[in-house]
């Protein structure tokens, strides 16, 4: 029972904070987005107890509770370490075409300065060394820039 009245009281007075609100705002530009948000907000607070109420009931808890126990989204590093894996991996093909036999190729992904994200380290290991300019051109022109680059052969 007091639930019900705390319920009541707060419908009634946010009812007349926004009759006030409507009031004192101008009528004829925003009348109809104001009408519009106070009409939703009056319809979350009367459907706040309804919540409770589904949360009761067995087949709804339970969805409210897997729900709550779902995995966290991606860090920001993890999505940092996917994008250097997609970016290697682009490299990797990139070279192929161009012909560059490759053993290996890593990016290393950061923040820079300005809090951007950038190239910290790129690695790309060739099988044939005499092919390092022409890595060297590919890797500048993918990524824009070679000063973080490095390129070993046998």
């Amino acid at each position: 029972m007091a639930q019900l009245k705390s319920w009541a009281l707060t419908v009634c007075l946010s009812c007349i904070l926004l009759a006030f609100l409507e009031a004192g705002m101008p009528a004829k530009k925003t009348a109809r987005v104001i009408k519009l948000v106070t009409g939703l907000y009056i319809l979350i607070i009367l459907s706040a107890p309804l919540t409770g109420f589904l949360q009761s009931i067995p087949a709804f808890s339970a969805t409210w509770q897997n729900a709550d126990s779902q995995e966290e989204l991606p860090t920001q590093e993890a999505v940092l370490r996917a994008a250097e894996d997609s970016l290697a991996q682009t490299l990797q093909e990139e070279l192929a075409q161009e012909g560059i036999e490759t053993m290996e190729t890593a990016v290393t992904l950061g923040f820079d300065a300005r809090g951007e994200i950038a190239a910290q380290r790129i690695v790309v290991h060739l099988a044939d060394r005499a092919q390092a300019d022409a890595a060297r051109q590919t890797t500048k022109t993918l990524f824009g820039t070679d000063e973080v680059l490095e390129i070993s052969g046998e």
